[in-house]
């Protein structure tokens, strides 16, 4: 038994539209149902993660304007690593 959507409709199920998906095995649809839950979590960390990496960046650059002196380039840290100074 379906249930009925919302608005009172039967919704067609994807499952429906996709005729290579009806043709899969059990064993099969498991492994693609196993599939595309591992995507859809992946994804959801990679939106959770883009968001945390963006605000950090404007945090940083934030830094930068505020105190441009104290901020130093790639290469320059690997020079001072180079020539063993510390940071």
């Amino acid at each position: 038994m379906r249930l009925r959507h919302l608005w009172g409709k039967v919704p067609k199920m994807i499952l429906e539209t996709l005729p290579q998906v009806q043709a899969l095995s059990r064993e099969q649809k498991c492994r693609l149902m196993d599939e595309l839950w591992i995507e859809t979590f992946t994804d959801a960390q990679s939106e959770e993660r883009s968001s945390a990496i963006q605000s950090l960046l404007k945090e940083r650059q934030a830094e930068l304007l505020a105190t441009p002196r104290a901020v130093m380039t790639v290469e320059e840290h690997l020079a001072k690593l180079k020539a063993g100074q510390r940071s």
